[in-house]
């Protein structure tokens, strides 16, 4: 893949913990704890040329411990890029039946922009909706904190394998994306968590009542 050309791997990590990974059968194969053997597994792309998109997910069995723990195997395998998603029941999979009774968006199709990913649809978990979303938040903001021209980061991508001009405009690409779109998502998790509230009273007030419905991304119509 290198010599055809590749330089950029996204990688579904899905969890670091082997107990996340059994129960949501994840059906990784081998031996010795599933943390290693992923540190190994970045090293070995890494160590052939390759960037590395880390994909994650938190549901309602993990903690803030949890993130801070995925932030910390990110930090320490030096991936390049991070995406942490929240786990989501889409309608018409298992997962969805078994949450549908603590599902707090239900109004489909108009509900469909919330089952993204990015947000929390349901309010069963360790850590609430706004502790969630602010955890992925946080985890984001954290890891792209580095994503600025200190002495230490740019050592590392100087001794990092490859194309040192792609290895420059994927870390200025990824600078000025990480800034943006940190920016937008905040303002964004604020009008969100607003809508939560209004569902929340909406709901116990008289449970047919809709509520203002997010059109677009960014804004709450």
């Amino acid at each position: 893949m290198r010599d055809g050309g590749g330089s950029v791997l996204y990688v579904g990590y899905e969890t670091i913990e082997d107990s996340t990974a059994e129960q949501w059968h994840k059906g990784y194969r081998g031996a010795g704890v599933l943390r290693e053997r992923l540190v190994e597994d970045t090293r070995i792309l890494h160590d052939n040329g390759f960037a590395v998109h880390g994909m994650f997910v938190v549901g309602p069995e993990h903690t803030g411990e949890t993130v801070d723990r995925i932030v910390e195997f990110a930090r320490q395998t030096r991936i390049e890029s991070l995406q942490l998603s929240i786990l989501t029941p889409l309608p018409g999979t298992p997962l969805f039946e078994e949450m549908r009774e603590r599902l707090i968006f239900t109004d489909f199709p108009r509900d469909w922009d919330y089952y993204d990913g990015t947000h929390c649809v349901y309010d069963h978990g360790r850590l609430d909706v706004q502790q969630l979303q602010q955890a992925v938040l946080g985890a984001h903001r954290r890891f792209y904190r580095r994503y600025g021209w200190r002495a230490r980061q740019v050592r590392e991508l100087l001794h990092q394998r490859g194309s040192l001009t792609d290895r420059l405009r994927w870390f200025c690409s990824m600078a000025r994306v990480a800034r943006r779109t940190l920016e937008e998502w905040e303002d964004e998790t604020s009008a969100f968590l607003e809508v939560v509230r209004m569902r929340r009273a909406a709901l116990a007030y008289d449970p047919r009542i809709v509520t203002p419905h997010r059109r677009e991304r960014g804004g709450v119509a």
